[in-house]
């Protein structure tokens, strides 16, 4: 096996015979069963959203990724902090039957959308990068034909960025809408 990926001879059943310690009890992707889940004693998290006038969409090799810098944050829940935003990205499958990293309760979706936050104490995404405590990351799984509201310009600039290294201007965007669906919207739900 040559490295990390998606395929059938590289995908996340195979990660850990890459690297061991991607077989943890904390690791991603995951299969997360609701009937098992705790959250005894947890607080909330707090999501502070910051609308942006202008997001850049690129295509970075393997999906598209859209830049943020307008300052959305979340904190409380198990974070030790706040977490600035710094971009979210996508995956997605061949089919509208597979696409997501992680599961619930057996169930894969279509795609799946990670916000990415950084630790604001480091300062920048690339100095938080490799801290135990640098990064968030905020998963919300989504089905083919959700109605994710204010999301479909930004899906529509993929098609201008379809070749490595491509980006595009993807006009406003406000992170709230990929937060909202969750709440709002049975094809969408959170995961963190």
């Amino acid at each position: 096996m040559s490295g990390w990926g998606y395929g059938a001879h590289n995908g996340p059943d195979k990660w850990a015979s890459v690297c061991p310690l991607a077989n943890g009890d904390k690791q991603s992707p995951i299969d997360i069963h609701t009937g098992q889940a705790k959250k005894e004693g947890m607080p909330a998290l707090t999501f502070k959203c910051a609308a942006e006038d202008s997001v850049t969409a690129a295509n970075i090799g393997w999906t598209m990724k859209v830049s943020c810098t307008k300052g959305s944050e979340i904190s409380g829940g198990p974070l030790g902090g706040a977490y600035k935003l710094d971009s979210f990205h996508f995956h997605w499958g061949a089919t509208d039957a597979a696409g997501s990293e992680h599961l619930l309760d057996g169930h894969q979706f279509s795609a799946e959308a990670h916000i990415v936050y950084y630790n604001e104490k480091y300062g920048s995404f690339a100095a938080a990068a490799d801290k135990p405590d640098g990064l968030c990351i905020v998963a919300v799984l989504c089905n083919a034909g959700a109605d994710l509201a204010g999301i479909s310009h930004i899906v529509d600039a993929a098609g201008k960025v379809s070749s490595a290294g491509t980006k595009t201007s993807a006009g406003g965007f406000d992170p709230k809408c990929l937060l909202q669906a969750t709440q709002t919207n049975t094809s969408a739900t959170p995961v963190l």
